[in-house]
């Protein structure tokens, strides 16, 4: 999107441009002077791509967009520094570039789930198509250093825990990180798994979604551990949905907390 910005905004400026370069490669090449594009950083959603074709975008073509064919991941470029020769590469970005490690040691199928602010999960290893339905549930597609769609899905985890962390604390007067001082209480996390079932105290009801209640009856809980055990109960099993997503439906997780 900044590539068409520029050339519709300023044009005398894109009319200098040479090369088109993600950071990652910005970065290798000031060091190289070699230009190069990978596939992580193309598939990382910047619509550049067309999973379906394995090619840039017909529309990066219909404008004139001059981009380096991409290379392999693992291409490297002997240089000198110092009198020194080392192998500089050339750059993989993103969240699919943390699959690396696992292509490279894991001996079967798996999933990565990477937590945060944003929690993401992805699956490597489903080839079903991204649908219009999945993107409207935040899904997306990455692109792996084995040059394959990389199906994810993601939740916004960290923010939803702590807005509803710090509207439980103000209600019980604590301290808005108290919940760090809670520990995990088996027995009522299962009390209020039954008292609750599939019903949703904190959030919105209805099919996923993730959204919280403009008004949450905090008056329900006796303490602020009580309350926050169910906020939990509740994140996780918005995180399960968040997970089925990106797994193939014959193999649907069953799972909930």
């Amino acid at each position: 999107m900044q590539i068409l910005w520029l050339k519709k905004n300023k044009p005398d400026v894109f009319a200098r441009v040479k090369h088109i370069l993600h950071f990652p490669q910005y970065l290798s090449f000031t060091i190289t002077g070699k230009v190069y594009s990978e596939h992580t950083s193309i598939g990382c959603h910047t619509a550049l791509w067309d999973f379906d074709n394995m090619s840039y975008h017909t529309w990066v073509r219909n404008h004139d967009l001059s981009l380096p064919e991409p290379v392999p991941v693992d291409t490297l470029n002997e240089i000198e520094i110092d009198g020194k020769k080392i192998n500089v590469g050339i750059g993989i970005h993103d969240s699919s570039s943390s699959l690396a490690p696992y292509f490279s040691g894991s001996k079967g199928k798996f999933l990565l789930l990477s937590t945060g602010t944003w929690c993401i999960n992805m699956n490597p290893f489903n080839n079903e198509k991204l649908t219009a339905e999945q993107l409207d549930k935040d899904c997306l597609c990455y692109m792996s250093i084995t040059r394959q769609p990389v199906k994810s899905s993601r939740l916004f985890l960290g923010y939803l825990h702590e807005s509803a962390s710090k509207r439980i604390a103000e209600h019980f007067n604590k301290p808005e990180d108290y919940y760090k001082k809670v520990c995990a209480d088996i027995k009522l996390t299962a009390r209020l798994k039954l008292k609750y079932q599939d019903k949703k105290h904190f959030f919105k009801t209805g099919h996923y979604t993730r959204d919280l209640k403009e008004y949450i009856d905090m008056y329900e809980f006796s303490s602020f551990e009580e309350a926050y055990h169910q906020l939990m109960n509740e994140l996780c099993n918005l995180t399960i949905e968040s997970v089925n997503l990106v797994i193939p439906e014959k193999m649907t997780l069953q799972t909930s907390i």
